[in-house]
């Protein structure tokens, strides 16, 4: 995640309320949907970092964890294993999820940035998700 990226995408978020976007096509070509679509792919590349994020945080607490209460008898291998293939799933399923809702839009205009308005609600949903995973 750059500091590049979290600038466009604060523009951007700044711009579309104050009614701005309108303006930034008035000065180009650039087509407002595609406005849509560069301000939201900074906003989701900044949710999958902050999903990442929030695992690797889970995988170390997971570790210390075991060591920290061996009687416990954790075994952190398979634990770890097992989140790590459940990511894997969790990214199939959004994947799927979010083509859908574009395939369901249709030809428009408007189905990337459906796509990735999906991307974004769904990653928040899971770095909630992951931050309720410790309180377990």
């Amino acid at each position: 995640m750059t500091l590049l990226r979290i600038l466009v995408a604060t523009i951007c978020l700044a711009s579309a309320s104050s009614g701005l976007a309108g303006s930034f096509t008035d000065n180009c070509n650039t087509p407002r949907v595609q406005i849509a679509v560069d301000c939201l792919q900074p906003q989701l590349d900044i949710r999958v970092a902050q999903t990442e994020d929030i695992f690797a945080e889970i995988l170390s607490y997971v570790s210390r964890q075991s060591l920290e209460t061996p009687g416990a008898e954790i075994d952190s291998a398979s634990v770890i294993g097992d989140l790590r293939i459940a990511r894997e799933h969790w990214r199939k399923f959004a994947e799927h999820e979010c083509a859908a809702a574009r395939k369901f839009v249709g030809i428009g205009t408007d189905k990337n940035s459906v796509e990735l308005s999906c991307l974004i609600q769904l990653y928040d949903r899971r770095a909630a998700e992951l931050r309720a995973w410790r309180g377990l």
